[in-house]
């Protein structure tokens, strides 16, 4: 199947937290307006009625950056928190793998959990 790929830089008051590297079906999503990169994707996809973050299994380890992600984000062998997820439709479809590189001194992740 195709896929859309992109990466993205993630800042904060122009400061480099994370990089993405994002794959979306072509078969789920045929189209994006790359302008759509440049606020919420999630957003985006809304807006083109698709429904998305049904589900999401998310796999959590620390690496360290790959020389690009050294320069993307101004940093050297620094520790990284690698969020790696697989977000379904409604119907259990796998639309979306994205792979988030987070540098631990800049990003906080919280999470809570209900029963």
């Amino acid at each position: 199947d195709f896929i859309h790929y992109f990466v993205r830089l993630r800042t904060a008051n122009d400061i480099p937290i994370a990089i993405s590297y994002a794959y979306i079906s072509a078969k789920a999503v045929p189209a994006i307006d790359i302008t759509a990169l440049e606020g919420s994707f999630k957003q985006y996809l809304e807006s083109i009625n698709f429904k998305p973050n049904v589900s999401s299994y998310h796999i959590m380890t620390a690496c360290l950056p790959n020389d690009e992600q050294k320069q993307l984000l101004n940093v050297g062998n620094v520790a990284l928190l690698k969020n790696t997820h697989i977000t379904f439709t409604e119907n259990k479809v796998p639309y979306e793998y994205i792979q988030t590189f987070y540098l631990c001194d800049r990003y906080k992740y919280t999470f809570t959990r209900n029963y």
